[in-house]
């Protein structure tokens, strides 16, 4: 994800209509799940929650990366995937796990907290999940070494070519 992000433009990684059609159809799957599985199949909310992320939050990496990058390059698949995890890092999966705790309590014995109360603090969770997701801080940094136009020296450039290459998604 760094190396694509890092290694382009700007203007050749942000791509405001694939995000927005992105976002909108996973957001449209999330919620066609979630109401399926709590009209139809009768489960809580915090299931149906799961329900939805299951069906919005696809296998970018290890099915979409690879089928991708075989038709459009690992260039082109790469700044897709890391444009695909904002998406889902940053507002799907953040979504289903702030309603699927919202329907829970607080597990600590306390009173009881408030839905809106259930909803901050499954935000706040999902949010420190984040800083320590290493796949954000690749896009992150990859995103700023192209905003800057910053290039990695070669001995670090070579070294972090040799583990994308040798990672798995």
């Amino acid at each position: 994800l760094f190396n694509a992000l890092s290694q382009r433009s700007v203007a050749e990684v942000l791509n405001p209509v694939f995000v927005a059609a992105y976002a909108l159809g996973s957001l449209t799957a999330m919620a066609l799940g979630v109401l399926w599985a709590r009209r139809v199949a009768g489960k809580t909310l915090s299931a149906s929650a799961f329900v939805g992320m299951g069906m919005s939050c696809s296998n970018s990496g290890f099915i979409g990366f690879p089928l991708v990058a075989q038709v459009f390059g690992p260039v082109n698949a790469g700044i897709g995937l890391a444009l695909a995890m904002v998406v889902e890092n940053f507002l799907l999966l953040p979504l289903a796990l702030a309603l699927a705790d919202s329907d829970v309590g607080d597990g600590q014995g306390a009173a009881p907290l408030s839905r809106a109360a259930r909803w901050r603090l499954a935000l706040a969770q999902s949010a420190r999940g984040l800083v320590r997701n290493p796949m954000i801080w690749g896009i992150a940094l990859g995103f700023a070494f192209s905003v800057l136009g910053w290039r990695l020296p070669v001995p670090a450039a070579r070294a972090v070519d040799l583990l994308a290459m040798s990672c798995a998604a």
